[in-house]
């Protein structure tokens, strides 16, 4: 039997994708499956921005023609991207559309199955699926985004396990980390040089932010480090970075002691605590050259109900350990978070202020109620009510309201007024706001 795994359009196409590149490896090694992967996006972007492509050949040892180039795709993309998805939702053919789709027939596969990040994926990967069926190809997704009326359209499963069973009626199986990333050729990735996203683990250690819905039901668990040294050495990677939401202080030298000898060049997600203090020379010297810290507060009463486990004086000193040790420096902040008032958001701006010199990029968004969140299923506790769910063509929106504090709209209005204050603080192009991964390179 044969498998081609596809990754549609549309999100930017500077690395190749992690989620089908795993399926792959995990049916191949628990079944006789003939898997092949297709990265979509990134045939699509390659084919419909040439010039861009071409411009990265000339701009790939400098910053700024490098952050220009990024700049022009982000701003060129935004326009393609919506105005195909708003084709798409209106039933017409995108951009296209024909020659992806002879990628896939071309293939001559006997199942397909589309993974869907991202929300801006659902709506070509759906008309591909349509298409497929139409041309007696069955077809299942998978994903974060296909929720809602995707699972109306199309089988709609969770893992690998559940794919290995659809697909030759095996429950038992090895979950063996072995991705193979020589399904994708580098020239069609918009990025100075490839960049590969691993995962160190599943599940989170912490499990406690009350905002965070990411680890689901799943345990944490850490992939073996040999697993992960040999997908490095097989892959032949010299940039990567790790797809966990938060990698812990103990794991991170665990991880630094396998990779030092490997001369890779390495960036992570973690939480800035104390247990940090001390290890960044070590860090440093196994490779790791960025790091994306989720502060999210400056103000410790508001830290203390995120149930974020930190303390806002110490993630100072872990800022400032980190950079003098010639690390770059990513903070995640989150304004608005129920019972934020003006006083705890100036607070996390004087924070911010403080610690500039040791900030390379700060990354700021407004809290949004997700549900399975905590705060979603314990909303009286932090002074939520008025919860309503909207349905979109995208899955649900969920507005709220607080009995004290800083509303959805207000938080968002006093963001857009410290927003240019906020931009000036980067020490990168903003563009390295979006494509945090690219921080690698400079």
């Amino acid at each position: 039997m044969k498998l081609l795994l596809v990754y549609p359009p549309f999100c930017p196409p500077t690395v190749p994708p992690h989620s089908i590149t795993y399926l792959a490896s995990f049916i191949s090694a628990n079944s006789n499956t003939e898997v092949k992967c297709l990265d979509l996006n990134a045939k699509f972007h390659r084919l419909r921005f040439p010039d861009i492509y071409r411009r990265l050949e000339k701009a790939r040892e400098s910053i700024n023609p490098y952050s220009e180039m990024l700049e022009k795709y982000s701003s060129s993309a935004k326009k393609v991207h919506r105005k195909n998805n708003l084709r798409l939702s209106e039933g017409e053919e995108p951009e296209l559309f024909q020659e992806l789709l002879e990628m896939i027939l071309r293939e001559k596969t006997d199942a397909v199955g589309v993974s869907m990040v991202y929300n801006s994926q659902v709506f070509y990967g759906l008309r591909l699926i349509e298409e497929l069926n139409k041309a007696g190809i069955r077809c299942v997704a998978g994903g974060p985004a296909a929720v809602g009326f995707v699972e109306e359209k199309v089988e709609v499963l969770k893992d690998g396990a559940e794919l290995l069973k659809y697909l030759a009626g095996k429950e038992k199986c090895t979950d063996i980390y072995a991705p193979d990333y020589s399904h994708y050729p580098a020239s069609d990735y918009l990025s100075k040089e490839m960049i590969y996203p691993l995962r160190s683990s599943y599940g989170c250690s912490h499990r406690g932010c009350a905002f965070c819905t990411h680890h689901g039901s799943v345990p944490y668990r850490k992939i073996n480090v040999e697993e992960i040294e040999s997908a490095i050495v097989k892959n032949g990677m010299r940039n990567l970075f790790f797809i966990d939401d938060n990698i812990p202080a103990e794991r991170l030298s665990e991880l630094a002691e396998m990779l030092r000898p490997l001369k890779v060049k390495w960036w992570c997600q973690t939480r800035p605590t104390e247990d940090l203090l001390g290890m960044f020379p070590k860090l440093k010297e196994s490779g790791l050259t960025a790091v994306s810290f989720g502060v999210e507060s400056g103000n410790q009463r508001i830290l203390d109900s995120m149930r974020k486990g930190t303390d806002a004086e110490t993630v100072g000193m872990v800022l400032e350990e980190s950079h003098a040790a010639g690390i770059r420096n990513i903070v995640f902040m989150m304004f608005g978070f129920p019972g934020e008032d003006e006083d705890s958001f100036m607070e996390t701006m004087e924070f911010l202020r403080k610690n500039r010199k040791n900030i390379d990029i700060v990354s700021a968004s407004v809290f949004g109620l997700q549900k399975g969140s905590y705060v979603h299923d314990h909303p009286d506790e932090f002074g939520v009510f008025g919860i309503r769910e909207y349905t979109t063509p995208l899955g649900e929106s969920i507005g709220y309201r607080v009995r004290a504090g800083l509303g959805e709209k207000q938080a968002k209005v006093m963001k857009e007024g410290f927003s240019r204050e906020l931009r000036e603080m980067n020490q990168l192009p903003k563009i390295f706001c979006l494509l945090k991964e690219q921080s690698l390179f400079f």
